[in-house]
Parts: C-alpha cells; sequence; structure tokens
C-alpha cells in the first residue's frame, strides 16, 4: 500500500519530526481497458484472457506464459499461453493489437515486439 506522509502541528510526540504515515486509498480507476487483447503477427494470433486497465503492463517473455504487472510493479495477474504462440518470419511481418470490446476514444497502447535470436 501507498504512503505519504502528513506534517502535523507540534503537539505530536509519538513520531520523529511530527509527522506520521498516512495510508492512501487505492487509486480510482479511470474507467479505460483492453478486455482480451489478441496480439497477431502474420497470419497467426495469440489470446491474452486478462482485462487491462490504464497503466497495466502485459509481459510475455518466453512465448509460454504471461503476466499483467500494475503501475505499481506489482503481479495482479498471470497465466499460460493458450496455443502455439505466434512466431515472425524473414521479412517484414505485421503486428497487430485487437480487443474484444471498444476501448475509450482516448486510449492508448504502446506494443514493443523483441525478436530473439537462437
Amino acid at each position: 500500500m501507498p504512503y505519504a506522509i502528513r506534517s502535523l502541528d507540534n503537539s505530536a510526540v509519538n513520531e520523529p519530526n511530527g509527522c506520521q504515515p498516512v495510508l492512501l486509498p487505492p487509486p480510482k480507476e479511470s474507467g479505460a481497458f483492453l478486455a482480451e487483447p489478441v496480439l497477431a503477427i502474420g497470419e497467426q494470433s495469440v489470446r491474452f484472457p486478462v482485462r487491462l486497465l490504464e497503466g497495466q503492463r502485459l509481459i510475455c517473455r518466453d512465448q509460454a506464459t504471461w503476466r499483467v504487472l500494475g503501475t505499481d510493479g506489482v503481479e495482479v495477474a498471470a497465466g499460460q499461453v493458450a496455443g502455439t504462440f505466434p512466431t515472425l518470419v524473414p521479412g517484414a511481418n505485421r503486428v497487430t493489437l485487437a480487443s474484444q470490446t471498444q476501448p475509450a476514444a482516448d486510449f492508448r497502447v504502446i506494443v514493443k515486439t523483441v525478436k530473439v535470436y537462437r
């Protein structure tokens, strides 16, 4: 849980410097989300059965498992990739990201792909 330091008057004797930690409420959801994102590479695709909220990151590094990290870096969801993960072919590859529902007009997605040569 995030903490903030709130200054108190000089009558506070239990905490050093007249301050005490105050528990902040969790951040409110903006309502913007991406439902069950589908990553397509060429003609192949993979679906991630998760709802991505603003600021969350979907990470799939080994083509077998995925996880979602919250804005604070804490894992909020994880799972196994269903089926075969799409692979890059030599040359240009079309990469798209789709969603089960239409996201809010101001919702933006950043997709990063990395080819690992073995």
